[in-house]
């Protein structure tokens, strides 16, 4: 499927962006993060369990640093999903909506759950992987939500927005097409040849060859 068309499609369910496209190509979400990381598991158990087999809790994706071994939590919704709400708040303010505000409130306390229990949960994942001081994202909605009906940036939308997220302390919020825009940055800068390649690279353009072609596998 087309990613970037299904962004603005409200039949791609929430499904579908976990297990089409994130767990398919997990690659995507470690651009999130400025460390390299890996996927651990997604609908990943991170703790809560009661005596009585409830309240089990799992975050969408558990990624680990490649460095530290430090764990990543990975909270996803759908790129439709609202980021502030319909109405102003104030003349220069809006409020957050109760998407995102839950969003942050549910992998927050993932992450108290994961830390509270991660000695019995890393022995029991069979996974190699510390709770040492765990980040979070939230992959939502899409930025465009910022605009007016006339294509123009609000301010007011903008600035609740940027200030909501930016006093977040170990969460980081990202919108899909933001994502979506980091992803295709790489992908333009590793398809770029340089110019001690470009003659080689301009040699081969004419010679067949049966070698697997990385960049078709994008989903964009």
């Amino acid at each position: 499927m087309d990613i970037e068309r299904r962004i603005n499609d409200p039949g791609a369910t929430e499904d579908y962006w976990q297990d089409d496209v994130f767990a398919k190509y997990p690659w995507i979400i470690s651009q999130v993060f400025a460390t390299p990381c890996a996927l651990i598991k997604s609908k990943a158990y991170v703790g809560g369990t009661t005596v009585d087999g409830n309240g089990a809790s799992f975050v969408d994706f558990l990624y680990r640093s490649e460095l530290t071994r430090d764990v990543l939590l990975i909270e996803i919704k759908k790129p439709i999903t609202n980021l502030l709400s319909h109405e102003g708040y104030r003349s220069n303010s809006y409020r957050i909506s109760t998407e995102l505000s839950g969003a942050l409130s549910q992998v927050l306390s993932y992450r108290q759950t994961l830390m509270i229990e991660s000695r019995d949960i890393v022995s029991k994942s069979g996974f190699r992987f510390d709770v040492i001081s765990p980040k979070c994202a939230i992959i939502i909605g899409n930025a465009n939500e910022l605009m007016d009906d006339d294509g123009v940036l609000n301010p007011a939308k903008r600035d609740t927005f940027e200030n909501f997220r930016s006093c977040l302390n170990g969460v980081m919020v990202l919108t899909y097409d933001e994502l979506l825009q980091k992803v295709k940055n790489l992908v333009s800068i590793l398809k770029t040849p340089s110019s001690e390649t470009k003659d080689v690279q301009a040699e081969k353009e004419d010679q067949e060859t049966d070698d697997f072609d990385y960049f078709e596998d994008i989903p964009f």
